[in-house]
C-alpha cells in the first residue's frame, strides 16, 4: 500500500526534503507530467533531502520504494 509523501518546499528550487521519517536505502523514481521516467536510482538516507538542480522545471511524481514501504508524492520544481 502506498503512503502519501510530504515534500517541501513547494516549489523546490535547488533542494527538497521529506516530512516523513525515511531512512536506509530506497529505490527512487521520478516521473514527469508527461509520464516519462526521468530518474530511477537507489538513494541512501533520503531523510537528508534531495538535490533537484539537475531537473528541469515542471511537475513530477516522486516514488520511494523499500521492501516493506512505498511512498508517492508530487514535486513542483521551479528554478
Amino acid at each position: 500500500m502506498r503512503q502519501n509523501l510530504s515534500i517541501f518546499p513547494q516549489p523546490a528550487v535547488t533542494w527538497c526534503q521529506f516530512s516523513d521519517e525515511i531512512s536506509g536505502t530506497w529505490r527512487m523514481r521520478m516521473i514527469n507530467n508527461l509520464g516519462v521516467m526521468v530518474c530511477n536510482r537507489s538513494v541512501f538516507h533520503p531523510e537528508n533531502g534531495l538535490s533537484v538542480e539537475d531537473f528541469p522545471d515542471g511537475l513530477y511524481y516522486l516514488y520511494l520504494d523499500s521492501p516493506d514501504k512505498q511512498y508517492v508524492g508530487k514535486l513542483l520544481i521551479q528554478h
